[in-house]
């Protein structure tokens, strides 16, 4: 079994990893939006094209970041691991 220290770095590190992710997120798709917004004066499409990479890239952003907040714990990854070993005792 590792070490608390190295579970909590690890953990700390996702939840960094994470927040640099959500800041590019924010600053690449305002971007995206600023550009359509200037560049599409009329609004001809009736769906506006940063749509998509803003949806697609903030369903992975929300994996990410479900996964460094809730994700799977050392606790809970702990106890599956002490009933297999009962199991096969």
């Amino acid at each position: 079994m590792e070490n608390i220290n190295e579970a909590i770095m690890r953990k700390a590190k996702s939840r960094v990893k994470f927040k640099r992710s959500l800041f590019t997120y924010l600053v690449v798709n305002s971007f995206l939006w600023f550009l359509w917004l200037i560049g599409d004066p009329q609004y001809d499409s009736l769906i506006p094209w940063p749509i998509y990479p803003t949806l697609g890239w903030g369903i992975g952003l929300a994996f990410q970041g479900y996964s460094a907040y809730y994700g799977i714990s050392e606790d809970a990854v702990q106890k599956e691991y002490d009933k297999i070993m009962r199991k096969q005792s």
